[in-house]
């Protein structure tokens, strides 16, 4: 089954992302909570944070009420995805800990910028060239820095439909549909061995996470 790219993320509608925050909520924050605390385990204490595809921002708003990280940017390419992450910190008091970026990341010039953790949760599957992303991913990493990548990924045809029923419900047609296309964009396993093998990131480890995910890590101990 080849994989198939979702549509432009600038086109997602208001009622797309409330959906997509609605399944987030429902069905994965369990997921979410256990990597924002895997980040937070495996990151530098008051150091500098940019989220890549930070969506309605339930990971970075975790990670804010923690006050660990001295800086959090927190990236998207949609206007309307950055609009209810900023209505959903705002709802939890930490909107002044975070700064909103709109912003196509493999566009981005950072310039001398540097980071101390980059996280890129549930976004891998929506580039192109997802090796492309992870290689600007170190190049904007601080010497001793950590880099962690998760993401779903792309199941076989026969079992798609209960990755779906499992993790979407049956309620909402909309999510059900949203989170297919997600897993249709997402890469394979061995996509993903390939990518990592490719990237030769010292210190890293490639892990399973749930039947649904998959990461890469970098740490110099190489946490997890």
């Amino acid at each position: 089954m080849d994989r198939i790219l979702e549509q432009n993320d600038f086109y997602i509608s208001p009622e797309d992302v409330v959906s997509y925050d609605r399944m987030v909520c429902k069905y994965q924050r369990f997921v979410h909570n256990l990597f924002a605390n895997r980040v937070i385990k495996g990151s530098q204490k008051k150091g500098s944070m940019l989220d890549i595809g930070t969506g309605t921002g339930q990971i970075i708003i975790e990670l804010a009420k923690k006050d660990f990280f001295r800086e959090i940017i927190a990236m998207d390419s949609s206007n309307c995805m950055l609009d209810m992450s900023r209505k959903n910190a705002k709802d939890i008091f930490v909107k002044g800990k975070i700064t909103f970026c709109k912003a196509d990341f493999l566009q981005y010039n950072f310039g001398e910028k540097k980071f101390d953790t980059i996280c890129c949760h549930n976004t891998l599957h929506h580039f192109v060239d997802p090796q492309k992303a992870i290689e600007k991913m170190i190049s904007i990493l601080r010497p001793g820095g950590a880099i962690f990548i998760q993401d779903i990924f792309r199941p076989s045809e026969w079992i798609m439909p209960v990755y779906i029923f499992v993790f979407a419900g049956v309620k909402d047609i909309r999510i059900r549909k949203q989170y297919r296309e997600s897993l249709m964009a997402s890469l394979s396993v061995n996509e993903w061995k390939i990518i990592f093998k490719k990237i030769k990131l010292e210190g890293s480890c490639i892990k399973y996470h749930f039947p649904s995910h998959i990461s890469i890590s970098k740490k110099d101990d190489c946490y997890h």
